[in-house]
């Protein structure tokens, strides 16, 4: 899958409110451990301000493809306020060894680069369970990091639940939660886009503005790969961390409940009665609509709506690529649903 997953500089996009969150907490946590050569000041009547229980652990929340891999690169390399300080550390990496005790010896041999105690660590693709490998890593690193030399660990999670550490040094602190591209930055990705001479023949950035939701991956899929090819690989990398007997059962419910803008049981059992109608052979029927609403957040599909966490929604940049294949590869189907969604949407108002 053509996806970058290295940061390439000349394409990124800072994200403000994020950085500007990481920004604020990092100069916290700098000005409650001043360097060697700034103790002087203390001493002379400045005071620094303490640290909150958990500002030594911060999280940037968001949906795949949200750009925080790269924001953690960027902080890694480029950051003059964070660069000099920073480890970065990917813990996909831990898979490539078959011990926990050699990953364990790779993380090690990683924070020795940088040789400041106090060193800030990046943890890129936390997971919400833990494993024998990581269970190392937070007992002999982490734990000591923050407790010994009062590190700052910043880490990029799908969801702020959903984080495997037992300790709760780690599962507390402040969270910002990394959205969609508005416009005007949506437009400068494009462009830096563009400039990298990264847009297929015949692209408009007009017409691509059109087409996206501002998530910076379906950005760079849009402008490199036909429109429908697009949208097929957005969907190829959520489904990539489904297990591979249930994908296609998913696949089926997503299409059926794509219209709805919440996914309440009784709508959802209208909509999948429908589909199944038109596709009666259909993996995962029959199919009861608790049972799919929870399959759907079981993959982080769909989850609680900003601002209505009773409201269970599909996560946009998902349900809009399904709506865009179904319009465009099954439009009886498509029309199908859309009026059922029609009449529901009306039962409610």
């Amino acid at each position: 899958m053509a996806i970058p997953a290295s940061l390439d500089v000349d394409l990124f996009v800072l994200p403000k409110g994020a950085y500007e969150f990481v920004l604020a907490r990092f100069k916290r946590w700098e000005e409650a451990h001043p360097g060697e050569a700034r103790r002087e000041l203390w001493r002379i009547g400045l005071h620094r301000r303490p640290l909150a229980p958990g500002d030594q652990v911060l999280s940037l929340a968001g949906e795949r493809g949200a750009g925080k891999t790269w924001l953690l690169q960027y902080l890694a390399q480029h950051d003059r306020h964070l660069s000099p300080r920073a480890t970065y550390l990917d813990l996909e990496e831990r898979f490539e060894h078959d011990e926990p005790e050699r990953y364990l010896q790779a993380v090690r041999r990683r924070l020795e680069e940088n040789g400041d105690p106090r060193r800030v660590l990046l943890l890129d693709a936390v997971p919400p369970q833990l494993d024998e490998h990581l269970r190392g890593v937070e007992d002999e690193v982490l734990r000591v990091c923050l407790a010994q030399h009062s590190s700052l660990v910043i880490m990029a999670l799908d969801h702020p639940s959903q984080v495997c550490w037992r300790s709760p040094s780690l599962r507390g602190g402040g969270y910002h939660q990394m959205g969609t591209f508005p416009p005007p930055l949506t437009q400068r990705h494009f462009q830096r886009m563009q400039q990298s001479g990264l847009l297929r023949p015949g692209c408009e950035v007009g017409e691509l503005l059109k087409d996206t939701t501002g998530l910076p991956l379906l950005n760079y899929l849009l402008a490199t790969h036909p429109r429908i090819e697009a949208f097929e690989l957005l969907l190829e990398h959520w489904f990539s961390r489904i297990p591979l007997d249930e994908r296609e059962r998913v696949r089926h419910y997503l299409v059926a409940v794509c219209l709805l803008e919440v996914l309440e049981h009784g709508s959802i059992q209208k909509m999948l009665e429908v589909y199944y109608h038109y596709m009666p052979d259909a993996a995962g029927y029959p199919a009861h609509a608790s049972g799919v609403r929870n399959v759907l957040q079981k993959y982080w599909l769909a989850q609680p709506m900003p601002g209505s966490p009773g409201r269970i929604t599909l996560v946009s940049s998902v349900r809009h690529a399904v709506e865009e294949l179904l319009r465009t590869r099954e439009q009886s189907l498509h029309l199908l649903l859309l009026e059922m969604a029609k009449v529901l949407c009306g039962s409610r108002s």
